[in-house]
């Protein structure tokens, strides 16, 4: 039930946030470690992969260069469990075992970045928008994770973790591609590391991604187009031994547009995101504290394509600050206490918001749109206990408390547990507790999608829950490794839209709204085996079988394939200086949107050569065979080849 918060609650609150991070050491999360079997989003410590209970997976640098990856996208391809899909306003998304994409939530070192605000489009445009270009690694947490990250870890996190400045080095990386036999696109990148220069060490880098359309028959372009300019800071000061001060900015500009019909949509959105953070050691606490903002400012006009007269435009601002303070502490040699409190203010101010609140109206070119402001602040606290129970049982177990100025408290729990079968053998169990919060546009939506539909908000709406269990089997013998497990997510309450009965313009479009009716079911199995063949040749292959049902209407839901196989080849000569790859995945059984039935495959192939220490050349082809799928962003073969150069 939703409530209003007393002042003297939240002064409460803040004030506990404020004091735990000043008087309470923080641990050092969402930084890159030194070897690949270590895993940190899981549990907010290191810890090994094989130990952790939750289902995890690391896509590390050298995976990331296989692969030639230059978004998020491209790096995901061959994730166990992980697909893509497109949305109604034709933004990419992503999806972790069958979960909505507003389930899963991306973090950059830990922090949430600011983006797209309505239900559908939580994450759009994410997965393009983000480069691998300054990427040590990317972790994935499967399943609900809100007992340490709150809203919006229903389905799970991804966690993209940057690299640090540590040693000095230029690095230049160019890439062109081609599609048919038009251009589609080009890639540069340049980055500086000052390295450590006696306390202080810094990076910079800077590039450009440009996307050319792919236009159909009927002259419209199946993807947004343009160019994407990402910049990025980051720098460190060594205080002593143990302790350092983060802080840095990361800038993106993005310019894209659209073709449907006769008319063209254009975006010309930015994000600026800055942190600095406090963080250390002591004989038994690695510590952490911080603070950050994200600002996300969207800009969305509709014109006639070929007069170029506007018929509409929209433009937001999102912005989200958060103060954490986190800290893990050693107790005994059988346990580890992690606990940290947060606090989070989200702001946004539209011409797609109708609060009431500080109205104003906006004219361009003779059109005219109306906005207003509406916030939500957020309150958390959090505990994790590790406990050893004995050489062959570990089990984790959190509690997370969510509190806001406009819905009822939620606590979060999480029990899992590792039990080493054998050395190289072992099970793993997990059950935890999800929900994910309304956003300010579910509440105070109004925006007109087209000339069909118009959407209000619902400020009586309520969170989303969830409860996920899993039971995994996984084990290694030589060379040779594998994993089974089986899943099952519950969420209740799912907010939905519906038709309102309403119309606008004599009834040319439709009123929608949103509710809290829907019920969802998602459980299936996971399987992975991996084999080192030789000492340069390795393969892995993954495959899941999804049920994904609307309990309400009993059907299955969109977009979900009931059958997903990743699989990857991978060869690797250093003393050649010569690579190459084989990936590709298969999607089975897949209904969409008009309740068809569809399978397809996708495979990519990458090969590099190292020329001398300093120069690596590299030419790949993205979807092999040539399959296109229009309503997907599946636009045919792609050629690409590329140079990198380190100084």
């Amino acid at each position: 039930m939703q409530k209003i918060s007393s002042r003297k609650k939240r002064n409460v609150l803040l004030t506990l946030s404020i004091a735990t991070w000043m008087i309470t050491p923080a641990y050092a999360a969402a930084e890159a470690v030194a070897t690949r079997d270590v895993v940190i989003t899981a549990t907010r410590t290191e810890q090994e992969v094989k130990d952790v209970p939750s289902a995890v997976e690391i896509i590390t640098q050298e995976e990331l260069a296989a692969k030639g990856a230059a978004t998020l996208r491209q790096a995901l391809e061959t994730a166990t469990n992980i697909s893509f899909g497109v949305d109604g306003m034709k933004g990419s998304t992503v999806s972790i075992r069958g979960s909505d994409a507003r389930h899963v939530l991306i973090l950059i070192d830990g922090r949430r970045i600011s983006g797209e605000v309505s239900l559908e489009r939580g994450n759009s445009f994410e997965i393009d928008r983000i480069g691998m270009e300054n990427v040590e690694r990317i972790e994935i947490v499967r399943g609900a994770t809100s007992a340490l990250y709150g809203s919006d870890a229903m389905g799970g996190v991804i966690n993209i973790i940057t690299k640090r400045p540590d040693k000095p080095q230029l690095s230049l990386e160019v890439e062109g591609r081609k599609a048919d036999t038009f251009s589609n696109g080009r890639n540069w990148l340049l980055r500086y590391d000052a390295g450590k220069q006696g306390r202080f060490g810094w990076s910079l880098s800077a590039g450009e991604r440009k996307e050319d359309p792919f236009t159909q028959s009927n002259g419209d372009t199946n993807n947004y187009y343009g160019i994407r300019r990402p910049f990025n800071f980051q720098g460190e000061w060594q205080i002593g031994d143990q302790r350092k001060i983060t802080f840095g900015l990361d800038y993106l500009k993005e310019e894209t547009k659209r073709i449907s019909g006769s008319t063209r949509y254009v975006n010309d959105n930015q994000r600026t995101d800055y942190h600095i953070g406090y963080e250390g050691k002591t004989a038994d606490t690695d510590y952490k504290i911080r603070f950050y903002q994200s600002v996300y400012d969207k800009d969305y006009e509709s014109r006639n394509k070929n007069t170029n007269i506007l018929s509409g435009f929209d433009v937001i601002k999102r912005t989200i600050n958060t103060l954490e303070a986190n800290a893990s502490t050693t107790l005994n040699q059988n346990h580890i206490l992690t606990y940290g409190a947060e606090y989070r203010q989200e702001d946004v101010r539209g011409t797609r918001i109708d609060s009431g609140k500080n109205s104003y109206i906006l004219t361009r070119e003779g059109k005219t749109s109306a906005g207003s402001e509406a916030g939500l602040d957020y309150y958390a606290g959090y505990m994790q206990d590790e406990w050893v129970v004995n050489d062959r049982l570990l089990v984790i177990s959190a509690l997370r408390y969510d509190d806001s100025d406009k819905f009822s408290g939620a606590f979060s729990p999480k029990v899992g547990a590792t039990y080493k079968l054998k050395p190289n053998s072992r099970l793993k169990a997990n059950i935890g507790y999800g929900f994910k919060t309304p956003t300010t546009t579910e509440l105070y939506h109004a925006f007109q999608m087209g000339g069909l539909y118009y959407f209000v908000g619902n400020p009586d709406l309520d969170p989303e829950r969830s409860v996920n269990y899993d039971l995994s089997w996984e084990g290694e013998d030589g060379p040779l490794s594998g994993k089974i497990g089986i899943f099952r997510n519950e969420i209740k309450d799912l907010i939905n839209t519906y038709d309102t009965g309403e119309t606008l313009s004599g009834g040319k479009i439709k009123v929608k709204s949103y509710n809290n009716i829907a019920e969802a079911r998602m459980q299936g199995i996971e399987a992975e085996i991996g084999r080192k063949i030789t000492d340069k040749l390795k393969f892995k292959v993954n495959y899941t079988y999804l049920d994904a049902q609307n309990k309400k209407e009993g059907i299955r839901l969109e977009d979900r394939a009931r059958h997903l196989i990743g699989a990857s080849l991978s060869y690797v000569d250093n003393e050649k200086g010569l690579t190459g790859s084989l990936w590709g995945t298969w999607k089975g059984d897949v209904i969409d949107s008009d309740r068809n039935t569809k399978s397809y495959a996708i495979w990519n192939a990458l090969v590099s050569k190292e020329l001398d220490p300093t120069t690596t050349v590299y030419l790949g082809v993205d979807n092999i065979f040539n399959y296109k799928d229009y309503d997907n962003w599946i636009n045919g073969t792609i050629y690409r080849t590329g140079i990198k150069m380190k100084f």
